[in-house]
């Protein structure tokens, strides 16, 4: 794989995560009975998230720094 595809794949696991984290903070307000476990499954998968996130966008910048972004087109229009 190349700089690119990990880059989506950060993006893409970052975004799930904190969609799924929004929703169990959403179900921690909801279900009082149970809300402590949903609240701290929720507030982590969010750091979890927004850590991905974070690190796609600086994985991104450093691909980019270092050429590996062009690199991986020039290959795939070898292989094409």
């Amino acid at each position: 794989h190349g700089a690119r595809q990990h880059v989506i794949a950060s993006v893409q696991a970052g975004v799930i995560l904190v969609c799924v984290s929004i929703a169990l903070l959403f179900l921690g307000v909801t279900y009082v009975d149970v809300a402590e476990g949903f609240k701290v499954l929720g507030g982590l998968g969010l750091a979890l998230g927004i850590g991905f996130l974070i690190s796609s966008g600086l994985s991104y910048r450093l691909s980019k720094s270092f050429g590996l972004l062009d690199r991986d087109r020039s290959v795939e229009k070898l292989t094409a």
